[in-house]
C-alpha cells in the first residue's frame, strides 16, 4: 500500500482534498519550472483517507521523493510533521510529467517579448486526463473523493457536499466545503498572477479556470 502515499500526495499538490494549500509554480529562464506545495488535512479528511491507508504511516516522504523522482521530477524535497501537514518542492525540466502532459500546466512563446509565458488551465477536461493517465492506486484514492469533475458529471456544489456528509460525515464534509486553493504563477520576467480557489469548485468543475 506504499504508494497509495503518494497518491495522496500527488492529490495533495493538485488541492483536491487538502484543507489548506498553497500551490506555486515558477518557470525559469532556462525553461525549468519550480513547483512548490504546502498543504494540512483535518480530522474529518485525515480520518477518511486513513481508513483507506489501512493504518500505515499517514506520509512517507522517502516514497514521496523516490515516486516523484521516477515520474521525471528532480530536486524533490518532501517535509511533514507525520500527522496532518505535508510540504514539497521539485523541478520538472522537461516538461514531460502528467501536470503537462494532462495540459493542467503548458508554457506558450511569446515571439514579441522574445519570452515564455506560464500559465495553468484548470478545466473538467484537464482533470479528466489526469484522472484516466493516473496509475490504479492514484485513482483509487481519487475516487474516495467522489468527485463529479472526474466521472464527467454536471452536479450542483451544494449537492456534492451533502453526497460526501451522507458518505463520510458532516466534519469531512464542513472541511471541503471550507477549504480553498492558493495558486501562484511566477514567469521569468517577474510577473506573478495569483487566484484562490474553493477546493469544492474544482471538485465539481464544469468551467474553464486558467492562471497566467
Amino acid at each position: 500500500m506504499k504508494k497509495i502515499f503518494f497518491a495522496l500526495c500527488l492529490i495533495s499538490i493538485f488541492a483536491l482534498s487538502s484543507c489548506t494549500a498553497d500551490i506555486d509554480a515558477e518557470l525559469l529562464n532556462d525553461g525549468t519550472v519550480k513547483l512548490a506545495f504546502s498543504g494540512s488535512f483535518g480530522q474529518g479528511l485525515k480520518s477518511m483517507i486513513g481508513a483507506a491507508t489501512e493504518g500505515e504511516a499517514f506520509f512517507d516522504t522517502k516514497e514521496i521523493i523516490y515516486e516523484l523522482s521516477k515520474s521525471g521530477f528532480t530536486d524533490v524535497k518532501a517535509n511533514t510533521d507525520g500527522k496532518t501537514q505535508i510540504s514539497i518542492s521539485m523541478k520538472d525540466a522537461k516538461k514531460t510529467s502528467y501536470l503537462f502532459t494532462s495540459g493542467i500546466l503548458s508554457v506558450k512563446a511569446q515571439k514579441e517579448k522574445k519570452s515564455a509565458l506560464l500559465y495553468a488551465k484548470l478545466s473538467p477536461a484537464n482533470l479528466v486526463n489526469f484522472y484516466k493517465s493516473s496509475d490504479e492506486q492514484l485513482v483509487l484514492l481519487m475516487d474516495l473523493l467522489l468527485a463529479p469533475v472526474f466521472n464527467e458529471e454536471d452536479i450542483p456544489e451544494q449537492e456534492y457536499i451533502e453526497t460526501i456528509g451522507a458518505f463520510y460525515g458532516q466534519t469531512a464534509a464542513n472541511e471541503i466545503a471550507a477549504s480553498n486553493v492558493n495558486i501562484s504563477i511566477k514567469n521569468p520576467d517577474g510577473s506573478i498572477k495569483k487566484q484562490t480557489i474553493p477546493v469544492v469548485k474544482l471538485l465539481t468543475l464544469s468551467e474553464d479556470l486558467i492562471i497566467q
